[in-house]
Formats: C-alpha cells, structure tokens, sequence
C-alpha cells in the first residue's frame, strides 16, 4: 500500500525551492514552477516496507462542471441550518472586541490634549465594524432576515 509524504501543485518561486528538495529525485524549483492546470508531482511511501519511492508527476483529471441549482440549494440549506442573524453576528463581535480592549480608563477614552477625532469608517462589505462604532438594527442591510425583539422583556 502507498501512502503519499507529498503533493505538490503549482506554488509559489520561494515554496518551490523548498519543495524541490523534500520532492527530491532530481527536480528543481523550475519543474514546481512549469507545472500546467491539474498537474503536481507526488512522493509516496510503500507501507509495507517504508521505502520512499522517487518523485513522479501526476496528471489529472478537471473537476467536474458545477450544478449551479445545486449549488444554490446547498447553500440555502446550510443558511437555514447554521446561518445567524446578522444582529447577533455584529453584537458578538463587538463584545468580543470589548472584552479584548479591556476596560479604558477615563484619561484614555477621553485625552483632553486632543481634540476628538471621528472614527474612521470600515470598508464597504468587509463585516468590519468601524473602530468604536455601535451597530443599530436600522445599520443593517435588509436582507429580511432580521428578528423582532423578543417580547416579556
């Protein structure tokens, strides 16, 4: 039985030269660098007798097209079963933000020697809030899954 030590598919011109060597068998960095589409070169091991075998390419085979219906249902599946409102999201990530900060001393949140500077705004799309910004459930981009507050409270 053979089980493989390496794989090696297109890398990078630094990785490649250290890949060239664990591969061994007279390769150099340049063959790592020439590999094509769905090829790499592979070392092996034989279990039965722990003889690593010389490097080999391997060419395969392209991945099969994508269903796209499939796709989208899988998705809508994996929203419904592991998916969370975007509200808990953000407010997760803020607590966890502020239990990192730790508590701020009053010199430190409010340095009289500065004149207050407003924080500057995350990117657009980055799920990043802006340095001391509070998400507001009116902030959210309607995406119809927002809850309503729960009541009894």
């Amino acid at each position: 039985m053979l089980r493989p030590n390496w794989r090696a598919f297109h890398t990078s011109a630094e990785d490649a030269v250290y890949l060239a060597e664990e591969l061994g068998g007279g390769l150099d960095a340049q063959d790592l660098l020439e590999l094509g589409h769905f090829q790499c070169y592979v070392r092996v091991t034989d279990t039965r007798t722990g003889e690593r075998l010389p490097a080999f390419s391997v060419e395969l085979e392209p991945p099969p097209e994508g269903n796209e219906h499939l796709a989208t249902r899988l998705a809508r599946l994996s929203a419904e079963r592991y998916g969370r409102d975007a509200l808990d999201v953000e407010l997760d990530l803020q607590s966890a933000l502020e239990r990192v900060r730790g508590p701020q001393a009053p010199a430190q949140a409010n340095n009289a020697d500065e004149s207050p500077k407003p924080p500057e705004p995350a990117a657009p799309d980055s799920g990043t809030p802006a340095p001391g910004a509070s998400v507001v459930g009116a902030e959210l981009p309607d995406g119809g899954n927002a809850r309503a507050p729960a009541s009894g409270a």
